[in-house]
Order: C-alpha cells, then structure tokens, then sequence
C-alpha cells in the first residue's frame, strides 16, 4: 500500500485555498480560522457554504445551513421529508434539528495521516453545491408552500 506523507492541518487550510481559487469560487476565511465561507444563496437569501478542517482529526467537512427553519409544528414532517432525501443520496447527507427546525448539509472526508488530494476536494466540493441545489426546491416548498414532504420531493429539479 502506498503512503503519503502526513500534512499539517495549516499546510492543508492554504491548499484549500488554492482548490477554491483555482475552482474560481468567491470565497473569504471566517472566523474561527481553518474555515473557508463560498459564496452562495437561497432563493435570494444568503445561504455560505464552508468548508473547514476539524481537529484533533483531520477531516474535511462541508458543511451549509439553509437560511429558514422548518416549522416546529411540522418538524416530524420535515424528518420524514429529510429521510427521504437521505435514501440514496450517494455522500453528505441533510440533517434537520428537531429543537429549532434548522436544515444543514454536511459531507466529509478524513485525511488524517496523510495529504489532501485535490480531485478528492473538489468533488466533494462539487457534489455538496448539487445537492444543496438539487433538493433546494423541495426544501423551500416544504417549508414556504406546505407541501407534504412526498409532494415536496417531487419538487426536485429532477422531479
């Protein structure tokens, strides 16, 4: 098995400055440092994809909140309608907090003990802005037209 030599998680933050630049992403460091903020938005509403390095481990992670809240009052709806997203969506996944009916997309990948790989990035970068598209539109017809969460999927730009 091949190895590579292990990257400091700093070395690793400028690299990943480099993959965004090189994609041509408008993006700017957010505090905590080790985080990148990509432009990007929400049916007019700014809706930052980040990705960042969490430690004590190395892993890369996307991670982008959607700028509303599901209802509380139809927050097992909006689990349901969560799930289904989940159910084989091939990485990342949605998540749904059942206290205050935030959203967020997150994937990841550890590169702990070894160096970042830049197609690695950036199809992880790739596939977090899809998916965060894709599904925008049964997201918002869930929460601003009611729709149930069957009928809201359906609302897909595939569907």
């Amino acid at each position: 098995m091949k190895t590579q030599e292990t990257q400091s998680p700093e070395s690793m933050f400028i690299q990943l400055g480099n993959i965004l630049t090189e994609m041509e992403w408008p993006h700017r460091v957010s505090t905590p440092k080790m985080t990148y903020s990509i432009d990007h938005t929400f049916f007019g509403d700014d809706m930052p994809l980040y990705i960042t390095i969490l430690h004590p481990t190395v892993i890369v992670a996307t991670i982008s909140t959607y700028p509303c809240n599901c209802p509380l009052d139809r927050i097992s709806s909006c689990a349901e309608l969560i799930s289904l997203i989940n159910w084989g969506l091939p990485s990342g996944n949605f998540e749904v907090h059942m206290k205050t009916g935030s959203i967020r997309f997150r994937d990841s990948v550890n590169f702990d003990g070894t160096s970042i790989d830049d197609t690695v990035i950036v199809n992880m970068l790739e596939s977090s802005h899809y998916n965060i598209n894709y599904y925008a539109y049964a997201i918002y017809d869930f929460i601003f037209k009611n729709k149930s969460p069957q009928e809201s999927l359906k609302s897909t730009k595939g569907g």
